[in-house]
């Protein structure tokens, strides 16, 4: 999962630790969640759960899931789709 930490005025709201709920209380932050659907290190339903939670908060946000993938996109339509997406986001909220 990217974690926005590095970019000023956003917050971490996921950690390795299992306790998301806690993060989510306090989030704010616009997130694009990008998940392959086979990730068997962090799975599917991790960034349902996270993307559900926020948008019950009214946190702008986006979930995009790619079939066939696992933990990392390795079909080149993929990648470009995810990079895309990834750089329209950042550009709709870095200005």
């Amino acid at each position: 999962m990217l974690s926005l930490a590095a970019f000023p005025g956003t917050t971490t709201i996921c950690c390795g630790n299992g306790r998301r709920s806690k993060y989510v209380k306090q989030a704010q932050t616009p997130t694009l969640f990008i998940h392959g659907e086979q990730d068997n290190d962090v799975h599917i339903t991790q960034a349902e759960e996270m993307y559900t939670a926020l948008k019950r908060r009214g946190v702008e946000t986006v979930l995009v899931r790619y079939p066939r993938e696992g933990h990392g996109l390795r079909e080149p339509n993929h990648r470009v789709d995810a990079l895309e997406r990834t750089l329209d986001w950042f550009g709709s909220y870095l200005k």
